[in-house]
Formats: structure tokens, sequence, C-alpha cells
């Protein structure tokens, strides 16, 4: 993994080894790696990675510069799983382990197409997998895969005003939430129903 990184002329070693900080691209960031394992549950397709509390994490949580990447590693496949930085930072120390989780599925997708794979899982959280070679593209890249949530919300809106013209005639506000949420799939459809009532 860190002969990838160190491939790439972005990649700027800082310090540390587990975790690690480095900058890419001129942004600081500080990458902790774990293996992947079954999450035992009843449905063998769901796996996880777990964050584990460590003292020397709370510099990490109250960093507010560094953005802290947390990597599962599938060695099966060799690929890397990871999750959105603005929603594994907070949980950083909550608890002993932290559990984060992804599907097989959405790992072996990633490893036949030799690239990044997009995955949800039934709560509508989000998770990225790829290939090790594909790390710096994600890195490049990670505003597109996890937006913040400010430019989600604004995103959010803008789409529901849009839509909410669009059916507004037909008064078909059912198929007005159907579009939005399938560009916002974490969004429940009570909740993108009361944007959108905004501007109808």
């Amino acid at each position: 993994m860190i002969e990838v990184l160190e491939s790439h002329s972005e990649y700027q070693y800082v310090s540390g080894k587990q975790p690690f900080a480095f900058c890419w691209a001129s942004r600081r960031i500080i990458m902790y790696v774990k293996n992947i394992s079954s999450a035992y549950f009843a449905n063998e397709d769901i796996t996880r990675a777990q964050l584990p509390k460590r003292s020397h994490f709370d510099m990490i949580k109250n960093d507010k510069d560094a953005l802290f990447v947390f990597l599962g590693y599938d060695s099966f496949n060799d690929v890397f799983v990871t999750w959105s930085p603005e929603d594994v930072k907070p949980r950083i120390n909550t608890k002993a382990n932290v559990s984060f989780y992804s599907r097989r599925e959405t790992q072996e997708k990633a490893k036949a197409t030799s690239g990044i794979a997009v995955g949800y899982l039934k709560d509508g959280a989000k998770y990225v997998a790829g290939v090790l070679s594909a790390l710096p593209e994600y890195l490049s890249n990670i505003d597109h895969y996890f937006p913040s949530q400010d430019k989600i919300e604004d995103g959010v809106d803008s789409l529901c005003s849009l839509v909410a013209q669009k059916y507004k005639c037909s008064n078909s506000i059912l198929k007005a939430v159907e579009e939005v949420l399938n560009r916002y799939p974490n969004y429940s459809p009570s909740e993108i129903a009361e944007i959108i009532r905004k501007y109808l």
C-alpha cells in the first residue's frame, strides 16, 4: 500500500507508521489501516473493519485540519474499503472497538473491475472499495466520493427545487421524491418530501 502511494508525486510522507500522516497534493491526511474480516452476522456477505480505542487517537480526533482516512484491507481480494472521513472521525475512541461495515460483493466487484466500486448498506451508509492501484485516484477524488454534509444539503435542496417545478403541474410528489432519492439514497422519503413541499 505504501509503495503505491510513494510512486505518486502528490504523496509526501510526514510522520508515523500506524497511523501515519502524509500530504496528498498539499492536503494533510492521517491514515489508519486495519484488516477486514467477517462481521459474523447471519448474512455472510457483511464484512467489517474495527477501529480500536487508543489514547493517542484523541490527538487525531481533535485535529481540525487533518483528514482522517480509515482503510479496511481485504487481503483475499487485495482491495481496500473506506468510509466517509466526516462520519468516521467523530466516532474515534467512542468505545473499545468501533465497527465499520462493508459487503463482500462490493469488494469482489472492485477486484473484478480493477477499479473502484461504491456500495451502500441497508441503513443507507455509503462505503467505497477499490483495488490498491486505485488508492491514488480515490485520494485525489475523496470529496467526490464523500462530499461534506454542507455540500450534500445544498445539493439536495437545489435538486428538490428543480424537481418540484418539474412535477408541479402533475402534482406528483411521489415521482419527485423518487427522483431525488435516486441521487441521494441516504435521505428518507419523508425528509425529501418535506424539502420538496417548500417549493410547491
